[in-house]
């Protein structure tokens, strides 16, 4: 397995080059997989990220929906850490 990072400030072509890498490795026979936060990742790939080319998987996780479900724990979380410290609600 090999990983590679592709980064940079907005704008430089990252996406354009990490979709370009993972095309081209999956056309070689390498079973690939593009993580990205860049919403435009779809218009690179086409419509469909998931099983966007033969050999290659993409995705782009949400992070603001993840965390909200997760708030529920994270809150119970700081009520009980409030409560062990002795804070109360004013």
């Amino acid at each position: 397995m090999r990983l590679a990072l592709v980064t940079g400030p907005g704008g430089c072509g990252s996406t354009t080059i990490s979709a370009l890498t993972a095309v081209t490795l999956a056309r070689s026979g390498s079973a690939t997989v593009l993580i990205s936060r860049d919403t435009s990742m779809p218009a690179v790939l086409g419509d469909s990220t998931v099983g966007a080319r033969p050999g290659l998987t993409a995705t782009r996780p949400d992070p603001e929906a993840r965390a909200g479900d997760a708030w529920p724990t994270i809150a119970a979380h700081i009520v009980t850490a409030r409560a062990a410290a002795g804070v109360t609600a004013s």
